[in-house]
């Protein structure tokens, strides 16, 4: 419970990632009209407070699941193979690396090294993709 009422939004901040923050010491936390002060001793941390940013509204970034135009449904031993086939494809050793994942009435993992070539490509054949063809790239 914060000791006012509004809402407050601040940039990301890498300072929360810093493993020399203790983690195991009361905070406290206060702010004045543009700062945002967290104390956790012996540090004290200040946060310039974003007055004209808002926060997104999800209800227009995340759409309802039966307006979406395909969907997958991964079958569990599929999910279980993927889990440990991930961290053995090609260029695995940086987790933010690309996997590239094809819905197309069956589903396929694709994944290469950079400067790879070819790709390698697993294909789910117990999960089901159901709708529009989508090809899509995220992090592993």
């Amino acid at each position: 419970t914060f000791p006012w009422t509004e809402e407050l939004l601040m940039p990301a901040n890498p300072v929360f990632r810093c493993t020399q923050l203790p983690r195991d010491v009361p905070a406290s936390v206060g702010k004045t009209e543009d700062w945002l002060f967290v104390l956790a001793d012996p540090w004290t941390i200040a946060l310039r407070i974003t007055k004209d940013a808002r926060f997104p509204k999800t209800d227009d970034l995340i759409r309802d699941r039966h307006s979406a135009p395909s969907s997958l449904q991964f079958d569990p031993a599929d999910a279980k193979f993927l889990v440990k086939a991930l961290p053995k494809l090609p260029g695995s050793d940086d987790p933010m690396q690309s996997v590239t994942v094809e819905l197309n009435s069956h589903v396929t993992i694709r994944a290469r090294a950079d400067g790879q070539s070819p790709v390698t490509e697993l294909v789910l054949a117990n999960s089901r993709a159901d709708g529009e063809r989508i090809v899509l790239t995220t992090n592993r």
